[in-house]
């Protein structure tokens, strides 16, 4: 992976179609959150009764409460811990589970009289049927394991930092430009800005090169989001539908938006502008990531039309002497 200060600031400019900084709250990220339903109790009471970790009596108070036709009203508080899933399922999930918590501590000894099962029991019939609804609205979550940038070598750090700060003063110029209110968004951008690093074993680097005193620098959060990122592309970049399925993936990757809250956690900005903002550096890094993998490609098939065509006047030249 290489780049230039020409190649990301041409690329950057360059109209595109999925350029939404100002509003991104397509219908697609706001799809209808999935409540419980009788055919979903039956399945978690189908499981539990079959859970060995659970005594008779457990057991037989889970049959006895599935057997109520009003169960399904005394536990539909658990619905009320879902938020909206937005368009990252990962940290939607994660506010859900802490309201989940929260909210549990509070109904245990209503639901304890209720249904005559003793805490732990209680904790683990509710936490089964959240579980169901987290699966059913939020999807699985990408493993932590599965996103660590273990293979990005230091030049291609220094080229991810380069690139991020690109993308972060991108998006920043098109918020100023802006004619509506951006103040949530430009809080957001200041928070991914870091210092400039010091001049000792950074002559050499991408970011010291081009450096004209205009510059942007990102923290490191921000670095690791652009690793991860790029761990992703790798991935995704060459398949069929390649973006959608880079979106998703990133959108997914709890490591990688955990990393971006943590960097703009202190702002005074909603969930809805946080989102935005980080569904525009993944926007703009498979821009930039996908125009130079389009370029490597392109390079490398004129090398080998060059290379042909130098063949073919060698093999004339080779005829012409035979037939002299």
């Amino acid at each position: 992976m290489a780049t230039t200060e020409f190649d990301v600031a041409t690329i950057l400019e360059e109209p595109d179609e999925f350029d939404d900084t100002e509003a991104s709250t397509s219908s697609q990220h706001q799809s209808q959150l999935k409540h419980i339903s009788r055919e979903l109790l039956a399945e978690v009471f189908q499981s539990l009764t079959e859970n060995q970790c659970l005594t008779e009596e457990s057991q037989k108070a889970i049959q006895d409460i599935a057997g109520k036709l009003d169960s399904h009203e005394k536990l539909t508080f658990l619905q009320t811990c879902l938020v909206p899933r937005g368009r990252f399922p990962s940290a939607a999930a994660e506010r859900a589970t802490a309201n989940f918590h929260k909210t549990l501590l509070v109904k245990i000894p209503y639901l304890v009289e209720e249904f005559g099962m003793v805490s732990g029991d209680i904790f683990l019939l509710c936490l089964t049927i959240f579980e169901h609804l987290k699966t059913i609205n939020y999807g699985q979550t990408a493993a932590a394991t599965d996103s660590k940038p273990d293979s990005v070598t230091s030049e291609e750090r220094d080229i991810l930092q380069y690139i991020g700060g690109s993308i972060v003063c991108s998006i920043k110029n098109k918020l100023t430009a802006s004619s509506h209110d951006q103040e949530g968004k430009l809080l957001l951008i200041a928070s991914l800005c870091g210092e400039k690093p010091s001049q000792e074993g950074s002559s050499a680097s991408l970011t010291s090169l081009l450096d004209r005193g205009g510059l942007t620098y990102v923290k490191p959060g921000v670095i690791q989001c652009m690793e991860m990122m790029e761990m992703e592309f790798r991935r995704h970049g060459n398949n069929v539908s390649a973006r959608e399925k880079f979106m998703g993936a990133c959108m997914n990757n709890q490591d990688l938006t955990s990393t971006f809250y943590s960097c703009t956690y202190k702002c005074l900005a909603t969930e809805e502008e946080r989102e935005d903002i980080f569904e525009n550096m993944l926007r703009l890094f498979f821009k930039i990531r996908i125009h130079h993998q389009c370029k490597v490609f392109m390079d490398k098939y004129r090398a080998k039309n060059q290379l042909s065509s130098k063949q073919k006047g060698i093999r004339k030249q080779l005829k012409m002497s035979k037939s002299s």
